[in-house]
């Protein structure tokens, strides 16, 4: 940091992990990751939904690599647990990691395959975040929670654990709902609530849309990015 004259972080969370590494804390800015908003606001998840034999059927998805730091054992484990409320809904997680063998392992053990889509790595994720009725993240750690974004672009009401900086991106009961890392019990209430409250769901989903177009956007990332190399410059 000596060559250095600001660090740009992305959630207070990562600034805070920062300072405790020795970074002082006039020497970072927090500016928030950006995403193409409209990308995921216009796309069709119509075909996505065709291709998983879904028809009308709930779909709640994880768009997250298959490491421990994403925990998506939490999200199979809670599938398990929605189907018993639920069991008209389809699940999808979309991603790859080392944990793609044992979590296939896991949904076979809680004899979920006829409801589960492990999809594996996608490129189309903007048409399968639109797809989704449900997106979740059940991170143990994250620095900002960029998926959450994306479905919130597109949407979507979201259900996340309430760590790092996925508490800077959801605003609880405005445009999700947060809940305790490490707990499928209550993930799967979040998921089964918003299931059954279509209309505060597609609130939420609303709402979230509007916060990405304000604050995260790639406008407002370049615009904050540029503002501080003007600062700098300056000075």
């Amino acid at each position: 940091t000596l060559l250095t004259d600001k660090i740009i972080a992305i959630s207070q969370a990562v600034a805070l992990s920062l300072i405790n590494e020795g970074v002082p804390p006039d020497q970072i800015r927090i500016i928030p990751n950006g995403i193409a908003v409209e990308e995921f606001a216009c796309c069709s998840g119509a075909a996505v939904r065709m291709e998983l034999g879904v028809g009308n059927r709930p779909l709640v998805g994880m768009v997250a690599r298959l490491v421990p730091e994403k925990a998506p054992q939490d999200f199979v484990q809670a599938a398990a647990l929605i189907k018993k409320k639920r069991p008209d809904t389809i699940f999808v997680l979309v991603g790859t990691g080392p944990l793609q063998t044992e979590l296939a392992e896991q949904i076979q053990t809680l004899g979920l395959m006829p409801e589960f889509r492990l999809l594996g790595y996608r490129r189309d994720v903007a048409a399968l975040t639109a797809a989704l009725d449900v997106a979740v993240l059940t991170s143990r750690w994250e620095g900002q929670g960029l998926v959450l974004l994306e479905a919130m672009a597109a949407g979507k009401p979201v259900v996340a654990t309430a760590v790092g900086g996925i508490t800077e991106v959801v605003k609880p009961e405005r445009t999700g709902l947060l809940v305790p890392a490490g707990d499928p019990v209550a993930i799967a209430q979040a998921v089964v609530r918003l299931l059954n409250n279509v209309k505060q769901a597609q609130m939420m989903g609303l709402a979230g849309q509007e916060l990405v177009r304000q604050e995260f956007s790639r406008e407002a990332m370049a615009r904050q990015t540029a503002e501080l190399y003007r600062e700098l410059v300056d000075s």
